[in-house]
């Protein structure tokens, strides 16, 4: 997608895939997906918002798409989805 740079990021003893757009030093804004989507459902958002000058980062959250996906139901508590996305 133009303008859209995709980048795995370390956090949380995991790696998430990323989408990110807009200016580095633009207010940011996280779009976070619903099940069972991943970061491509906000592409009709992404480029709007980085033109009007924001960080935009929309993460494929742990176990879907690109992004780890860790064994167990402890991995998915909402502590440690919360986490995940603290640490981007």
């Amino acid at each position: 997608m133009d303008g859209v740079n995709c980048q795995f990021v370390k956090t949380n003893g995991i790696t998430l895939h990323v989408a990110a757009a807009g200016p580095e030093d633009g207010q940011l804004i996280v779009l976070l997906h619903g099940f069972p989507e991943f970061w491509f459902g906000w592409k009709n958002q992404i480029k709007p918002l980085a033109d009007a000058g924001y960080r935009v980062i929309a993460p494929d959250q742990r176990g879907y798409n690109l992004s780890d996906k860790p064994d167990g139901i402890d991995a998915y508590r909402i502590d440690t989805l919360r986490d995940d996305i603290i640490g981007l």
